[in-house]
């Protein structure tokens, strides 16, 4: 029986408490061994079927094994020489660094015995899945007034799971923010035409490309390097330099830019034609690519990398 400091069912005079409780799999912590910092002020909670599978899979020299090696750590890290009895209640997520003794804390790690009767079990016992499910059904008949939510990436888990009555979830690691439309897109589109916004601009003629010297103000007040400016009218420029009162525009010919290639690969649109380019630019030494499922980051991405290292051999 875990003994977490939660609302039991026998305590109907204390309320519940706010925070959730998130019940990680095997694979979230292979997928991202940092994961235990992505639940904020909430209560993670290991299972020892998951522990069991991280040890087994831990040895080799794979990728999977080294996640394994040091998702392990980490939570060795966290629980430390706390004692069993805190373990089970929840030991403090230290927010800083492992070296740090005043590092601020949030929120609570602890580990999920397997301890699930028969009477309790609707799934059989064989499956190491099945195990964390039955386990977590034994937690919400012990806490009934505490939110628990299952984190995997294994779909079919979910699935079993919420037939079990189990709230999950899949994990992202890759969505640091809540929305994602807050991220920078990387580019301002303006309706109509980009120069009718501008009140004055100072045009240099230089060989081979055109810059334009414009004051940062208005809709160009929050911009920053390497952001693409595109309009209505088919006008495609790129920043270059960026200072506390101006801003400097590359002139991008949109012709030019939809037919270049990389590897035989061609842009299918104006967005794709803008990752490019900045793909293609051996000055641009990072360039992070967002976009829905078949959107072209990959495929971009690869053609990229092979024509800038085989063609070009840089």
């Amino acid at each position: 029986m875990v003994n977490l400091k939660l609302a039991r069912k026998d305590e109907t005079d204390k309320p519940a408490l706010q925070t959730i409780l998130y019940v990680l799999d095997t694979n979230v912590l292979i997928h991202d061994p940092n994961a235990l910092l992505n639940f904020e002020e909430h209560h993670v909670m290991i299972p020892m079927t998951v522990l069991e599978e991280l040890d087994k899979l831990k040895s080799g020299q794979k990728a999977q094994a080294a996640d394994c090696r040091q998702a392990i750590r980490h939570i060795d890290q966290i629980l430390g020489r706390a004692s069993p009895e805190d373990v089970e209640q929840g030991v403090p997520i230290k927010r800083g660094p492992p070296e740090s003794k005043n590092a601020p804390s949030s929120g609570h790690l602890s580990i999920l015995m397997s301890h699930a009767p028969d009477n309790l079990a609707v799934l059989s016992n064989q499956i190491n899945d099945n195990k964390i499910i039955n386990d977590i059904i034994l937690l919400q008949h012990t806490y009934p007034e505490q939110r628990i939510v299952l984190v995997t990436k294994d779909i079919n888990m979910r699935l079993k799971a919420r037939g079990c009555g189990i709230e999950s979830d899949d994990y992202h690691s890759d969505q640091l923010v809540t929305d994602i439309e807050q991220l920078n897109k990387g580019y301002i589109e303006f309706p109509g035409n980009f120069w009718d916004t501008i009140e004055h601009v100072d045009t240099e003629q230089q060989t081979a490309r055109t810059l334009h010297h414009l004051a940062r103000c208005g809709a160009l007040a929050d911009i920053y390097p390497n952001q693409f400016i595109i309009d209505e009218m088919g006008f495609l420029a790129r920043i270059i330099e960026v200072t506390e009162t101006t801003l400097t525009l590359l002139h991008i010919d949109k012709h030019q830019c939809m037919e270049q290639q990389a590897w035989g690969l061609k842009p299918r649109d104006v967005y794709q034609a803008m990752a490019l380019n900045l793909l293609l630019d051996p000055d641009v030494h990072l360039v992070d690519l967002t976009g829905a499922a078949g959107s072209g980051k990959t495929i971009l991405a690869l053609a990229a990398a092979i024509d800038r290292t085989v063609d070009n051999k840089q």
